[in-house]
């Protein structure tokens, strides 16, 4: 979507934290957004990754008998993480104004599914890109997240609003965006952005390092631990053999 076609209201946001650290026992983590709109506006968070092109294989039945891959299917402009917050579903909000450019509904996955373009000459585009929402979902990296916004009692014409974004245990690290909007009757009427970048930290870091810079080392390093891995199990299933006579 292209914000600078959407009238702008003020709109104050401030997220917490503002880098997300890939650890050890790195398990998902939560965004959490606040900021002021105006009193008859709700609001809208979505956090994207970068756009790619990503190449899939579509299966299907060969000669009515055997599942194989049958298609490769190429998708332009796919967002590596794409989870949109709201109070309720995008798709169930009241629009009162036919203005597309402004419709709130852009602002989701019925927007996302206008801007990817698939490369195929066998597959209907529309199914194909219904197939990659779903494979997404069920990776976590896509997600429809509701009710987890409250608002404050307005003052003078604005109140308050928190959201909190859960982000899954499968983030890679690399550069995200926080794309927040107000909404009036259906109708974005505002947007403000931020950064937030993820990163490799403690031991993750510490490996990946090693695999980049010294390929060498990591490689031994990699089969010391594959042979301690063995001895130790090795060690336990012997153990318990031995328990059982």
């Amino acid at each position: 979507m292209h914000t600078s076609l959407w009238a702008q209201e003020p709109l104050e946001l401030s997220i917490i934290p503002k880098s997300i650290d890939i650890g050890t026992f790195y398990n998902g983590t939560d965004i959490n957004i606040s900021g002021k709109i105006p009193d008859d506006c709700e609001i809208v968070g979505v956090f994207t990754g970068d756009r790619n092109i990503l190449h899939l294989k579509e299966k299907g039945k060969a000669l009515g008998l055997l599942w194989m891959n049958l298609n490769t299917l190429t998708f332009n402009n796919v967002p590596s993480v794409f989870l949109v917050s709201s109070q309720k579903r995008i798709e169930d909000m009241t629009v009162q104004n036919e203005d597309e450019n402004l419709n709130v509904k852009n602002a989701g996955f019925a927007g996302l599914s206008k801007l990817i373009t698939v490369e195929s000459e066998e597959s209907d585009p529309r199914i194909s890109v219904e197939k990659l929402f779903n494979l997404k979902k069920r990776e976590e990296l896509y997600q429809e997240q509701t009710g987890n916004i409250s608002y404050t009692a307005p003052i003078q014409g604005y109140k308050s609003f928190s959201m909190k974004i859960y982000i899954p245990s499968r983030l890679s690290p690399g550069d995200y965006m926080v794309n927040v909007y107000s909404v009036r009757n259906g109708q974005i009427i505002g947007h403000a952005e931020k950064s937030v970048e993820a990163g490799l930290t403690g031991i993750p870091a510490f490996l990946a390092t090693l695999a980049f810079d010294h390929s060498l080392m990591y490689g031994i390093f990699a089969t010391i631990i594959a042979i301690a891995g063995g001895l130790v199990i090795g060690y336990v299933f012997q153990g318990a053999k031995g328990g059982a006579h």
